[in-house]
């Protein structure tokens, strides 16, 4: 594979180079647009101009789908504004607004000033709706049919509009004030008798959202129905849009990402390579390790009289602390994972939680039996066995405990449970380790 993309790339510098840009669509015919930004990403910023200048409007304009908005900049600046609205005007609705709306006010303004009124009143729209809300990545041009037209009036319709849809594998079903009233398949149209009118045999019910929801709420939707796209409405109940499902793949891609940087310390990818953003994004998060590992020193302290009559009681510490982070950590991410797929439901949280304290009670029982025989076979002290017993079982149940409540926490008060993570859970946890197994150590110590 990387051998034929060598040789296109070779094959392609050459076209280029000896100036033959006929010849640049038979070369890249067939090429998804995905593979044709690899090949563009190789090229030097003079081949890559001729390459931008050179394309069908067609190409240029899936290939502009798949750029990054710096990418995009640099397309446009390359073609310029008159290039660049023709190759716009290939493009879906809501990728047009998205390209829009990275670059900067004034080359957006200017590409908006050459669309036709209508057009540009529909991106305007578009650019109206929150970022990463349904109304920010729905797409305006879909299938809308009244419901009073019989199937083969809609199959007629269908071959006037279909090739001006952004997807044609479901069929909207609107009355006359466009308000939506169902969807049908096109299976479900092409098996209808020709003569039935399309409000017979449509469904009654229709999975739609408000074009205000986020656009996480519209993933978890398409997942749990199996959609292909799900329609958007407004206050009205009118059809304004569509998500579609490659828009609903990359939603997952970003949230993905997006809880990823997180652990990293960061919200944003570009940050990544810059070490002074980067560190400043991490500091706050390593000042909390920090003062909790501060916190765990004077706690330690307070209890210097208990270790300095068994010195043996510190050996476990480590071992204390590192059981709760990572029985803490492991109940976190389920929980995250359970909040992100939308399958969690408040009736369900006393329950989740009661099965995450058992699940902690009894790997604190087992991590606990067997540290307790390592430190007899150690040391020859029942006694300090039976204090590390004690404690695992206690830190553990805590530790799974506060790994579920803490991004349900988060959640609530509006943030992204993913910050629950890192050095948040695993600090606390071992601030709480610590002071159940020191003071459990003071207690059978002074008993024994």
């Amino acid at each position: 594979m990387d051998s034929e993309r060598d040789n296109l790339l070779r094959r392609l510098t050459v076209v280029l180079q000896e100036g033959r840009a006929a010849s640049i669509d038979d070369l890249l015919e067939g090429l998804h647009a995905t593979d044709l930004l690899d090949l563009v990403r190789e090229l030097d910023e003079d081949d890559r101009h001729l390459l931008y200048c050179s394309l069908d409007l067609r190409t240029a304009a899936d290939l502009l789908g798949e750029m990054s908005p710096e990418e995009q900049s640099d397309f446009l600046h390359q073609v310029g504004n008159d290039r660049a609205f023709r190759i716009l005007e290939e493009m879906p609705s809501d990728e047009a607004a998205d390209f829009l709306g990275d670059l900067p006010r004034d080359d957006a303004e200017g590409l908006l000033k050459m669309m036709p009124p209508a057009e540009a009143e529909g991106v305007e729209e578009l650019l109206e709706y929150g970022e990463q809300t349904a109304g920010g990545i729905m797409a305006t041009e879909f299938i809308a049919i009244n419901r009073k037209l019989s199937a083969q009036k809609v199959i007629d319709q269908l071959r006037r509009t279909a090739p001006e849809a952004e997807i044609a594998y479901y069929l909207y079903v609107v009355d006359d004030e466009n308000r939506l009233a169902g969807v049908i398949s096109l299976r479900d149209l092409l098996v209808s008798p020709p003569d039935m009118l399309v409000e017979d045999f449509m469904p009654d019910r229709v999975i739609s959202v408000s074009a205000d929801v986020d656009q996480e709420e519209v993933a978890r939707l398409t997942a749990r129905y199996d959609l292909l796209a799900v329609p958007v409405v407004d206050s009205n109940q009118r059809l304004v849009g569509v998500v579609t499902i490659d828009d609903v793949v990359d939603i997952i891609s970003e949230e993905a990402s997006e809880d990823i940087y997180r652990l990293a310390g960061t919200q944003d990818e570009r940050e990544i390579v810059d070490p002074l953003k980067l560190a400043a994004k991490r500091f706050p998060w390593i000042l909390i390790g920090l003062v909790g590992e501060l916190l765990n020193g004077r706690v330690i302290k307070g209890f210097s009289p208990s270790l300095s009559e068994v010195i043996a009681v510190s050996f476990f510490i480590p071992v204390i602390m590192a059981a709760g982070g990572n029985v803490g950590t492991q109940s976190l991410a389920s929980m995250i994972r359970a909040i992100a797929l939308g399958s969690l439901t408040i009736r369900q949280i006393p329950a989740i939680i009661g099965r995450e304290t058992i699940v902690g009670l009894l790997l604190g029982l087992a991590s606990g039996v067997l540290v307790g025989l390592v430190a007899q076979i150690w040391l020859g002290q029942w006694q300090l066995g039976l204090v590390i017993g004690l404690s695992m079982s206690v830190t553990l149940a805590l530790a799974s405990v506060m790994g579920t409540t803490i991004p349900l926490a988060f959640r609530w008060a509006g943030r992204d449970p993913a910050f629950a993570s890192g050095p948040f859970i695993t600090t606390l946890n071992d601030i709480i380790s610590i002071f159940i197994y020191l003071i459990l150590a003071s207690l059978l110590i002074t008993r024994f």
